[in-house]
């Protein structure tokens, strides 16, 4: 494909960091991959600043392929208000980090990108942000091939199981090496995994703390360590006797 200097991408920011120099590193994920972009001071964005969860369409230049991309000019087309509350905003930057660890620059795949602008969506508007942010963590992962094996033992294929093992890979049973968690808990996070969205936000999850308790470690090992999964349990009120 010949190389264009310039392009249109329009995404989701995900991450935007200040720059010694002045300016902005801005990464947008949408439908068509990651974009790194500096945005220049000078450089304006019609409608608002290139924000956090912000929906933008950007005019980019490169001067030569494989160069650092630059903000020419853009519009914001959608603002979320809502994420500026303090639990929607820990949870939706939970997800802005977990993709932009998954997601790899100019690697399009429409389908995680559905996923996640709907999981950041509804994490604004939905009455309960937190189980929303549950099922998206579950479905990221499992569009990028990355979701626990929950079903049966994931060291030797056995049932019951009883505890998880982040190194495995998935449940365990009683005699593999695990940490130990509710069976509850277990089979709530293997109901999210084969739920559809619209399912998922129907169940019932009376342990929310063990399975963000699960989600962090398989994380941990699978991804990265989320700098913003901390903030979000410090954030959220405790769950204690919300189980929907």
């Amino acid at each position: 494909m010949a190389f264009g200097r310039y392009q249109v991408r329009s995404g989701i920011v995900i991450n935007s960091r200040r720059l010694a120099e002045g300016g902005r590193l801005v990464t947008v994920y949408g439908p068509e991959g990651k974009t790194n972009a500096i945005a220049r001071p000078a450089r304006k964005v019609s409608g608002a600043r290139l924000e956090l969860f912000s929906q933008v369409e950007l005019q980019l230049y490169r001067r030569r392929a494989g160069d650092l991309a630059s903000v020419t000019q853009g519009v914001a087309l959608e603002q979320h208000p809502r994420l500026a509350e303090p639990a929607r905003y820990a949870l939706g930057n939970l997800l802005c980090e977990l993709i932009d660890h998954l997601a790899q620059e100019e690697d399009p795949h429409p389908a995680t990108y559905r996923v996640f602008q709907s999981g950041l969506k509804g994490v604004e508007r939905h009455s309960d942000p937190e189980k929303v942010a549950l099922i998206t963590v579950v479905k990221l992962l499992g569009e990028a091939g990355l979701a626990p094996r929950l079903g049966r033992c994931v060291s030797c294929g056995q049932i019951p199981v009883v505890g998880f093992s982040a190194a495995a890979g998935g449940a365990t049973c009683a005699s593999c090496p695990g940490e130990p968690y509710s069976p509850r808990a277990l089979v709530e996070l293997a109901a999210l995994q084969r739920a559809t969205f619209r399912r998922g936000l129907e169940l019932p999850l009376a342990r929310r703390p063990e399975l963000w308790s699960m989600l962090a470690a398989h994380l941990d090992y699978h991804v990265a360590r989320l700098h913003s999964l901390g903030w979000v349990r410090e954030t959220l009120e405790p769950p204690a006797g919300r189980a929907s």
